[in-house]
Parts: structure tokens; C-alpha cells; sequence
């Protein structure tokens, strides 16, 4: 059991410790860092689960922006088990989970409200690993099983291009992919345009984000990996 589940995590392109930081813009304003962080693995409702991280520093003057996001995803099948994130943006703050049932294609909330979802739902912060295990190709289309905020789709990613992508940490080939939403909010609290560029190779590294915020444009761009 111990060497099946070695050899599964070494077939993945990321791994235990694996730690991206990015430069994020509002525009042209330089706002602060954010971190992807694969924590590791470890139990979560009962399940195995990989454990992913989001944190957002920095903000823009008059405008603090202070993010936590968690995703337990399992390691089996890779659907959310439990979504946890406290945000702090200006003078807005609120902390929330998800505790997803993939067996029962339920999610509980925290006023205690059951909702059904699809069989393999993804939380918006496990959408950035999902894709990075998919067969990228130009031209692609990949339908995700999605839950957040009491809503439930098939999200559409597309692969819409091959392109060069110059970032602080390198110099990459890169697909362009669209994570789209036709109800509720990404992970950046953008309602759809969001872009990531990930690496044309086996690691598949998300080394530029863009999407639109209410005040306008965010773009994210890797600039050290650990």
C-alpha cells in the first residue's frame, strides 16, 4: 500500500513542500506576495487528503488585503473534501468553511445547510492543481465538477494557446488556460475571467494569473519556487 501510494505522488506534478510565490499587481500597482503552498498530506474528515494553501499580503493604499484560503483534496480521486478560507480585504472580512461528502455528493455548511453536489466537486483553490494533472493540448476542453458558495456547475477549462511567458523566476513555454463559471465567484472573488499560464512541461507551474477584480485588473507572476 505504502510503495502504491509513493508511486502515485511521484506520477503528479507537484509534490510534498512544494512553495510558489508570486508578485501580485492591481494594475500597475504593485499589492504585495502571494504563496501556493502544497503543505503535504494528511488526514481531513477521515480521509487522506492533500492539503493546499493560499495566502495573499499586501493591498494597495487605504486597502489591506489579508487571505487565507485551505483545500483538502483527496488523495484517491482527487474531490474536495474541505474548503476553509478567512478573508480580509479592506474593511470586508468573513471566515467560512465547506465539509464536502464526495461518497454522498453533499456539502454542509456551517449554518447547517446541505446542498447537493456533483460526484467529484472541486473547491476554486484545488481548480489550480486539478489542472495542472490534466493532458494539456491547444484547442482543449476539460469540464470540472465545481462547488462553492452554495452553487454547483461544470466548470469549463480551456486550453487556449501555446505562448512564451516571461515572469520574474524565468523564461517559459506556457499554456494559456481559462477556468470558466457561469454562476458565483473564482477564487480571486472575480465572477469568470480568470487566466493562468502554466508551464509547457511536467510540472505544468502556474507562473502567471490575471483576472479581474471590482477595482480592476489583478495579475499574479511567479517569481520564486521552493
Amino acid at each position: 500500500m505504502q510503495m502504491n501510494l509513493l508511486l502515485a505522488l511521484s506520477a503528479l506534478p507537484f509534490y510534498p513542500g512544494e512553495t510558489l510565490t508570486f508578485n501580485v499587481k492591481y494594475g500597475f500597482v504593485s499589492a504585495g506576495v502571494m504563496t501556493l503552498v502544497v503543505l503535504g498530506t494528511e488526514n481531513k474528515n477521515g480521509v487522506n487528503c492533500w492539503h493546499f494553501r493560499l495566502k495573499a499580503d499586501g493591498g494597495i493604499p487605504f486597502y489591506d488585503v489579508r487571505d487565507e484560503i485551505h483545500s483538502w483534496v483527496s488523495v484517491s480521486d482527487f474531490a474536495t473534501v474541505y474548503y476553509q478560507k478567512d478573508i480580509n480585504e479592506g474593511s470586508y472580512h468573513k471566515k467560512t468553511w465547506i465539509s464536502y461528502d464526495p461518497e454522498n455528493y453533499k456539502a454542509v455548511y456551517p449554518e447547517g445547510d446541505t446542498l447537493d453536489i456533483p460526484k467529484g466537486a472541486l473547491d476554486p483553490l484545488a481548480v489550480f492543481y486539478y489542472a495542472r494533472k490534466l493532458p494539456l493540448e491547444e484547442g482543449k476542453v476539460f469540464w470540472v465538477p465545481y462547488h462553492v458558495d452554495r452553487r454547483s456547475e461544470m466548470m469549463k477549462v480551456e486550453v487556449k494557446k501555446k505562448e512564451r511567458v516571461k515572469v520574474p523566476y524565468g523564461e517559459f513555454d506556457c499554456y494559456l488556460v481559462e477556468p470558466k463559471v457561469s454562476t458565483g465567484k473564482n477564487i480571486f472573488g472575480a465572477k469568470g475571467g480568470l487566466k493562468i499560464w502554466l508551464t509547457a512541461d511536467d510540472q505544468k507551474l502556474p507562473v502567471r494569473v490575471e483576472t479581474q477584480v471590482f477595482f480592476g485588473s489583478m495579475t499574479a507572476e511567479l517569481k520564486d519556487k521552493k
